[in-house]
């Protein structure tokens, strides 16, 4: 149980590393004249930062969150920026899946070691 741990753990660092990288970039402001919708990238990128945080706490929400963010940024392709992707054509399309499922077995790995939010008791509310 403790590699599952470090891999969570360690996925969960470079989350919130890519994120707040991609974040701070925005202050660049040749990036901030390129990008097509500021909101979709701080979104995108904001979540980053929080999946990473809750894989660092080890908490299960980091998963749900991962594929709300991953319908998320499906919806925003089409409707935000107009079906422009930088996949190739034909069968090369299929290594855009490659992430995805990689990460989903990643999930997978490292569910057990994933607590959900503990409830709060009795005794807890008596304080």
């Amino acid at each position: 149980m403790k590699i599952r741990i470090i891999f969570a753990r360690t996925a969960g660092s470079l989350y919130v590393l890519l994120g707040l990288i991609n974040l701070l970039g925005l202050l660049i402001p040749d990036v901030r004249d390129q990008i097509i919708n500021f909101g979709a990238v701080i979104f995108r990128y904001g979540g980053f930062v929080v999946i990473g945080a809750g894989l660092l706490f080890l908490r299960k929400w980091s998963a749900y969150l991962w594929g709300t963010l991953m319908v998320a940024n499906l919806i925003l392709v089409y409707t935000i920026y107009g079906s422009q992707t930088s996949n190739p054509e034909g069968g090369s399309s299929l290594l855009s899946l490659v992430g995805p499922i990689l990460i989903v077995v990643f999930f997978y790995y490292v569910w057990p070691v994933l607590s959900p939010e503990k409830p709060l008791t009795e005794k807890d509310h008596a304080h």
